[in-house]
C-alpha cells in the first residue's frame, strides 16, 4: 500500500458495501485456516481493504500486526506496514520494519538495497554517522552499485576526504562519460576546498588531513577528469597550474598544444609557440607554430624566437 493509494474523501455507500462483502469473504477464508501461516495473506489482503478502500489506518494496522505475527517473513505485509508508519510520520517504526525485512533476505543485492533505504531514513533523522555505517555495509554485499555510491556520497558529506575517495570510486563504477566527467568535477572542487581550509590559520591543527593525501587525490581527480572530459576547463586549467608549480614545461606545452588543437584559436598557438621558445628553447617547434597562425601573428612569434635566440647565443640554435 502507498500513501497515495489511501482514500482523500470518504468512500460512498456503494464503495463501503463492496469493502464490506470482501472483507467477509476474506474473514471467511481466513477463519477456515485459523492461525496458520498461510493465513497471513489474507489478513494482509484485509488490512488493503481497510486502508486503500476505506482509509480505516487503525483497522488496517491491526490487520497487518496480525498477519506479522502468522508470518513474520510475508513482505507484503512489512512493505505495508512499512508505508503506513511512513504516511504516520514514525521513522522508527519503518527503520525497525526495513531493518527486519533484511534479516529475511538472503539474496546480498536485495539486503544493499534494504541498507540503503535503512541510511536514506537515518539521514532523514539527521543519524549521518549511523546512516554511513549501513551505506558502506550496502557497498561490501555491491561494491559498483551506482544508487548505493551515491548514497555513500551523501552520508559522507561531513568528511571531505572520504567523501572525495567515494567520488573517485563512483566514477570508476558508472560508464556514461558525460556523468563520469561530473562526479569527477566534483571530487576536484571537493579536494580545493579541503586545500583551502586547511590553509586557513584558524584551522585546527588536529584536523588537517595529511598533506599528502589531498594532493595525492587532487593528482588523481585531476588526471581522470583530464581523461573523462579533455575540454573541461577546471580540469585543465587544474594541471596547467600543478605543471608550472613543478616547472614541467613540457606538460605545460602538451596541455597548451592540446587545447590550441581543440579550439583552433590564434591566441593558443601563440601561447605554445611562446612556451616552446621561452621556456624550452624549441625553436623550431615555436617556428612551426608561428607558421599556423593567422598573417600577422607570425612576425610577432618569430620575433620573440630571435629575441630568444639572441639572449641565449649561437648554442641555442
Amino acid at each position: 500500500m502507498t500513501t497515495g493509494s489511501i482514500p482523500q474523501r470518504e468512500p460512498t455507500e456503494a464503495e463501503i458495501q463492496t469493502a464490506r462483502t470482501a472483507l467477509e469473504e476474506l474473514t471467511r477464508q481466513a477463519a477456515a485456516l485459523g492461525d496458520r501461516k498461510d493465513a497471513a495473506g489474507l489478513h494482509y489482503s484485509m488490512g488493503r481493504v481497510y486502508g486503500d478502500r476505506l482509509g480505516d489506518l487503525r483497522s488496517a494496522a491491526a490487520c497487518y500486526q496480525y498477519a506479522f505475527q502468522l508470518d513474520p517473513s510475508h513482505r507484503p505485509t512489512l512493505e505495508a506496514a512499512r508505508q503506513l508508519f511512513l504516511a504516520a510520520g514514525r521513522l522508527d517504526k519503518v527503520l525497525a520494519l526495513h531493518e527486519r525485512e533484511e534479516a529475511l533476505l538472503a539474496s546480498p543485492v536485495e539486503r544493499a538495497e534494504s541498507l540503503r533505504a535503512q541510511a536514506a531514513l537515518l539521514l532523514q533523522n539527521s543519524h549521518s554517522a549511523e546512516a554511513a555505517r549501513r551505506v558502506h555495509r550496502a557497498l561490501e554485499l555491491a561494491p559498483d552499485h551506482p544508487a548505493l555510491l551515491a548514497a555513500a556520497v551523501d552520508a559522507a558529506r561531513g568528511d571531505k576526504p572520504a567523501c572525495v575517495r567515494l567520488l573517485l570510486r563512483f566514477a570508476a563504477a558508472v560508464r556514461d562519460d558525460v556523468q563520469k566527467a561530473q562526479l569527477l568535477r566534483r571530487a576536484v572542487l571537493l579536494v580545493e576546498e579541503i586545500q583551502a581550509d586547511r590553509s586557513q590559520p584558524g584551522f585546527a591543527q588536529e584536523a588537517r588531513p595529511d598533506a599528502e593525501e589531498p594532493d595525492a587525490l587532487y593528482e588523481e581527480a585531476l588526471r581522470k577528469l583530464h581523461s573523462a572530459d579533455p575540454k573541461d576547463p577546471i580540469g585543465v586549467l587544474g594541471l596547467l597550474h600543478r605543471a608550472r608549480a613543478r616547472n614541467d614545461w613540457e606538460a605545460v606545452l602538451r596541455l597548451c598544444r592540446e587545447r590550441a588543437e581543440r579550439t583552433g584559436g590564434p591566441s593558443e598557438r601563440v601561447v605554445v609557440a611562446n612556451v616552446a621558445a621561452y621556456r624550452l628553447g624549441k625553436v623550431a617547434e615555436a617556428m612551426a607554430e608561428g607558421a599556423r597562425i593567422d598573417t600577422y601573428l607570425p612576425v610577432l612569434t618569430k620575433r620573440a624566437v630571435k629575441e630568444r635566440l639572441r639572449r641565449r647565443g649561437p648554442s641555442a640554435a
